[in-house]
């Protein structure tokens, strides 16, 4: 019994360390690309990615819900409280470019 116990913590803990690695992962991705894109200053770059590793660590929690509609609303929640974030940090003009960016590269998988 202490084995299988033992077995399930091992588990769930590993589980758990995948799952902030990747959220890392893509907080740092999505932080170059609007570094790249935005031209950020070195201390709007760490703002950013802290709110771009919140953002993901709480966007791969919304994928363990169970209703599809459930998910839905608590993303669009996600992105709209992030997107506040994202305008208090690096402004509204600039997080207009980078709608703009993501929207051309939308219409260009079409």
């Amino acid at each position: 019994m202490k084995k299988v116990i033992v077995t399930l913590v091992l588990v769930l803990v590993a589980s758990f360390s995948y799952g902030q690695k990747s959220a890392e992962q893509r907080a740092k991705a999505n932080t170059k690309e609007m570094v790249k894109v935005l031209s950020l200053d070195a201390n709007q770059e760490a703002q950013v990615y802290e709110v771009n590793l919140v953002k993901n660590t709480k966007l791969m929690a919304n994928d363990k819900l169970e209703s599809k509609e459930e998910k839905k609303a608590n993303k669009k929640a996600i992105y709209v409280a992030t997107g506040k974030e994202f305008k208090e940090i690096v402004g509204l003009e600039k997080m207009k470019e980078w709608w703009a960016y993501k929207k051309a590269q939308a219409d260009r998988k079409k």
